[in-house]
């Protein structure tokens, strides 16, 4: 389960106010002998419920700037079960790239020294 992100702002690269997030539930199976599963949604901001906040989708708010957004999805009736999301930071924009790890004895060739077990401070 995670959250999808529906850009508002124009800013593909980040999550901001305006943006509309979606608990994505496809990995749950959303009926048991042709009953479907009664499920709720709450979303949170850090670990506090937001108010209202119970739909499978969530507008990103100016109270949400700076702040990791996650959405808690339970089951009810005769199923039990909670699944909560990743958290997703809003007005950071995701750390992007490749990092290497190039040995102080030979850093003409990358990745040749191993390392492993050895300390990296």
């Amino acid at each position: 389960m995670g959250i999808t992100v529906t850009n508002g702002t124009g800013n593909e690269s980040r999550i901001d106010e305006g943006d509309q997030l979606t608990a994505d539930m496809g990995g749950i199976t959303g009926q048991v002998d042709g009953y479907a599963i009664p499920l709720s949604c709450q979303w949170y901001r850090g670990s506090a419920e937001i108010s209202g906040a119970t739909g499978h989708q969530y507008t990103v708010t100016a109270a949400d700037a700076d702040a990791s957004l996650s959405v808690r999805v339970t089951a009810s009736g005769n199923y039990s079960g909670t699944l909560e999301s990743a958290p997703v930071e809003v007005g950071k924009t995701p750390l992007d790239g490749v990092v290497s790890i190039i040995s102080p004895h030979f850093p003409q060739f990358p990745n040749s020294y191993d390392i492993v077990g050895k300390s990296l401070i």
